[in-house]
């Protein structure tokens, strides 16, 4: 009997979530999808990403009778209301902050404008809840004399975070918390007008936001004219867009991009007292709200998308490609295989590198491991749900200088005893190797700050030593594999309390050669 279900999801979340709260995968890009089990009527499956509001961090606030610095605090407004009061969210930062950008989780990311020249943790507030949290995230130092002073989201989920001199442009994919370099020079250097936004004492043009395809809009603080660059070529566009209708006066902080609920683009510029509206066909812009912002954030609203599927009520369905997780380009020659119950089948890709598999419904993770030469392999699971999932499947290019974390090495505690619960990753870095004959690595041992500092430095590398004698002993030459100890020198989490302590205790392998 043919049947129709309309089922309303958000899109999937990764299982590769940092901080032990999912964030939403991208959605293939164009394109229907075909029916997912044979003979059976398509059924309609509605995705939305992101929903209307927008939020900005509050510059200033009313205390005792005159006005101070905040930073911290959030105003939440609608899009299709801006003239409204907003829903206030009181030092909901625990750290003053420049930088605010909105994810297809509907959370917001941030991090501290305090100058620094060390890695800053990127901070999570989810502001159905009013809770935050940090995430594991981490934004590569971004010099002494600078700030993060923006953020933004682009048509794909992705995070970005730029520095007040504009000199630095980095890019967070929530997915698998990979950070990556934009770019690291300031590109509006090559603009013919540079000098005339660029001189000591001007003012920053280091606020941005994003467009659904690869231009990068900027504005001067001065006097709120746009800056263009081709975030693609890097290349900036010859002449500054300036815009009437703003006050002569300078404070221009911030820039957003957002769909109305028609799907009409719109742009926002955050003045020094007002938020305005700018028609970019015009050059026009007009105020449609009170309030000093310094950053604002938000994301594309997507209607809610029809796409063809059919999935009977005791089948799950997984759907999605196999993808560079740095270019997002499709990897047809990858081999993906997924394990039911006791058997695994190789799963078939397209030129497209996409893929369906059907299970039945059980609600068990069905694992998968995804391979391709050039690239770390992935190994997680599939939720065997009721109904369609969308997901990809993300494998990350092999590049000298990348460290990967062997989570499930472990050792006797305070010993060097392999268990036997580690031989399985083991054996699968083995893999790796032989796949990649050219690929030569350096095992690092870590330990927690518990005990003498020598000791844990003695024994960091006696469990080096132990890991890399099970490679040599599966064939692997000695010449492919270093090894060192670092003790408890360079921890990746706290060591306050024993949950975080685990994960100090680790083994990861660092990529030296290919």
């Amino acid at each position: 009997m043919k049947f129709s279900v309309i089922l309303l999801f958000f899109v999937t979340w990764s299982l590769l979530a940092q901080d032990g709260r999912a964030v939403p995968a991208p959605l293939p890009r164009g394109g229907a999808f075909k029916s997912l089990v044979p003979g059976v009527a398509p059924a309609t499956v509605l995705i939305q990403r992101c929903d209307n509001k927008m939020y900005g961090i509050a510059a200033l606030r009313y205390r005792q009778g005159r006005w101070e610095d905040d930073c911290r605090t959030i105003h939440e407004f609608l899009a299709s209301d801006l003239s409204a009061p907003p829903r206030l969210h009181r030092a909901a930062l625990p750290f003053q902050s420049y930088a605010l950008a909105k994810g297809f989780d509907n959370c917001l990311y941030s991090v501290t404008k305090a100058p620094s020249d060390a890695p800053e943790r990127v901070y999570r507030y989810d502001p159905a809840t009013r809770t935050g949290r940090y995430t594991t995230w981490q934004l590569p130092a971004q010099g002494p004399e600078n700030c993060w002073i923006s953020a933004a989201t682009d048509d794909r989920g992705d995070l970005y975070f730029l520095t007040s001199d504009a000199a630095q442009l980095v890019k967070v994919h929530p997915a698998d918390g990979l950070v990556s370099t934009v770019w690291a020079a300031d590109p509006l250097r090559q603009a013919p007008y540079y000098p005339t936004i660029g001189f000591v004492g001007a003012g920053t043009h280091g606020n941005f936001t994003l467009d659904d395809a690869t231009t990068l809009y900027l504005v001067y603080s001065t006097d709120g004219s746009l800056l263009k660059v081709d975030r693609t070529t890097r290349q900036p566009v010859p002449e500054r867009v300036l815009i009437s209708g703003l006050p002569a006066r300078g404070g221009y902080s911030d820039l957003l991009l957002q769909n109305d609920a028609a799907g009409r683009r719109r742009l926002y510029l955050a003045g020094p007292k007002a938020l305005y509206q700018v028609d970019l066909a015009r050059h026009q812009a007009r105020a449609v709200r009170t309030g000093t912002y310094t950053d604002l954030a938000g994301c594309n609203l997507f209607s809610a998308v029809a796409i063809p599927a059919a999935v009977p009520p005791a089948a799950a369905a997984w759907q999605g490609r196999v993808l560079d997780a740095r270019t997002r380009q499709p990897l047809p020659k990858a081999r993906l295989r997924v394990e039911a119950d006791t058997a695994a089948g190789v799963v078939q890709l397209s030129p497209q590198g996409g893929f369906t598999y059907v299970a039945a419904a059980t609600r068990q993770a069905h694992p998968y491991h995804a391979s391709l030469p050039g690239y770390l392999p992935a190994d997680s699971s599939w939720l065997a749900l009721p109904g369609a999932t969308v997901r990809d499947v993300l494998l990350r290019p092999l590049a000298v200088g990348t460290t990967v974390a062997l989570a499930q090495v472990q050792f006797a505690r305070g010993a060097a005893d392999l268990l036997p619960a580690s031989f399985a990753a083991l054996d699968r870095l083995v893999g790796l190797l032989r796949t990649n004959p050219g690929l030569t690595i350096e095992l690092r041992g870590h330990t927690d700050n518990v005990g003498s500092a020598a000791k844990n430095l003695v024994l960091s590398e006696q469990r080096v030593s132990v890991a890399r004698a099970y490679l040599l002993g599966r064939g692997i030459p000695a010449a492919r594999v270093g090894g060192k100890g670092f003790g408890g020198s360079q921890p990746a989490a706290s060591n306050a309390q024993e949950l975080s302590r685990r994960r100090n205790r680790r083994v990861e392998f660092r990529v030296t050669g290919l």
